[in-house]
């Protein structure tokens, strides 16, 4: 007597729908448990019984749409790679994007992408402005989500009259709505650089007067080489930043064509002069030198002997590696020194340098 064939059960998907394998291909349902997903397995249950072959080849169940999670992981995925998060996780646009998202996906994150219109936009707009983010800092993050689906409609992941519609979503005007009004954030003074200046180690004060001398971006200070140097001029030296193989990799407007060019002139040659090295390919100002020639004046400033129990205490402490951009936050260090004196004389210090380091 032939034995009748296994029913294919009813299971669920790591996606989170429902499936059912017949004949070695799987159906999607629909969401696991749900009353739909259950009726569209009896329906095919059913036609499978009345014909077994007749399901070989046949669609699959129709799917559900895109949703905004999907959407989502989809381009996340991609500005990892097309804006160089990957590399450099810390830079400042992965951590707005990340935002950005993140309020979308608390507010419509199960919603198909193509239900996503500008009323759903402008309620995250104003769940941004709920989160006490800046109206320009506001404006931008809208503009990032629209950006996701631009690249979804260029995928055809989504319609692209949803794009469109987004599209039409204005942006915030000042005075005309609840966003928070930033300052806008100022030079600071010379006198304050001044007073800084005393309490940085010799590599930072150096990498200061030479951004003040050359109006240098920090990361190409960071990434100065004799390499990406032209000395031919003997009055004024040519830097192009942005070499690929720099710390920082390409300059920020390189993917425009653009040809980025710092003019060293006599004064600031004199300060980047002791610090050129020997190595055409190496890093002029390197972190490991301040750390180095800290130690040295520590040692000379002991007052008793160097044993060896101090030599193998001091074997557990870091290792600087001369390659590791930390001069960004070796900058700071200085001005947080100065809180140990009067109030009075610290605070309009710090808090023009706090000023320029920026805040949301």
């Amino acid at each position: 007597m032939a034995r009748s064939p296994r029913v294919p059960s009813y299971r669920r998907h790591s996606s989170g729908q429902a499936r059912v394998t017949i004949n070695g291909k799987d159906h999607l349902l629909g969401p696991y448990g749900s009353a739909a997903s259950k009726e569209a397995y009896r329906r095919l249950i059913a036609e499978w019984a009345a014909n077994p072959a007749g399901l070989v080849g046949k669609a699959e169940v129709e799917a559900e749409p895109l949703s905004i999670n999907e959407l989502i992981l989809g381009f996340w995925k991609f500005a990892q790679k097309h804006y160089g998060f990957e590399g450099n996780p810390r830079r400042g646009d992965c951590y707005c994007l990340r935002d950005a998202l993140r309020v979308v996906r608390s507010l419509y994150g199960g919603t198909p992408a193509t239900d996503f219109g500008p009323i759903a936009l402008k309620t995250c707009r104003q769940k941004m402005i709920e989160l006490d983010w800046s109206r320009s800092y506001v404006n931008s993050q809208i503009d990032r989500v629209r950006r996701m689906f631009r690249w979804g409609a260029e995928e055809e992941m989504v319609p692209g009259s949803v794009y469109q519609a987004l599209r039409a979503v204005a942006s915030l005007r000042s005075g005309k709505c609840d966003a928070r009004e930033t300052k806008k954030v100022k030079p600071v003074s010379q006198e304050h650089v001044q007073a800084s200046m005393p309490f940085m180690p010799r590599v930072v004060e150096a990498m200061v007067r030479f951004q003040q001398l050359t109006a240098g971006r920090p990361s190409e200070v960071c990434d100065v080489r004799p390499i990406d140097i032209d000395m031919s001029n003997p009055s004024c030296w040519v830097y192009r930043p942005g070499s690929d193989t720099g710390r920082h990799g390409a300059h920020k407007t390189a993917h425009h064509g653009h040809d980025r060019l710092v003019l060293i002139g006599p004064r600031a040659q004199e300060v980047l002069r002791p610090y050129l090295g020997t190595k055409a390919d190496a890093y002029c100002f390197r972190p490991a030198d301040a750390v180095t020639a800290r130690n040295i004046r520590l040692r000379q400033r002991r007052k008793t002997s160097l044993s060896g129990s101090h030599i193998k205490r001091r074997t557990w402490q870091r290792k600087v590696n001369p390659s590791e951009p930390r001069v960004t936050t070796t900058m700071h260090t200085p001005i947080d020194r100065l809180s140990s004196g009067p109030a009075t004389e610290r605070s309009p210090l710090r808090s023009r340098w706090r000023a320029v380091r920026g805040s949301r």
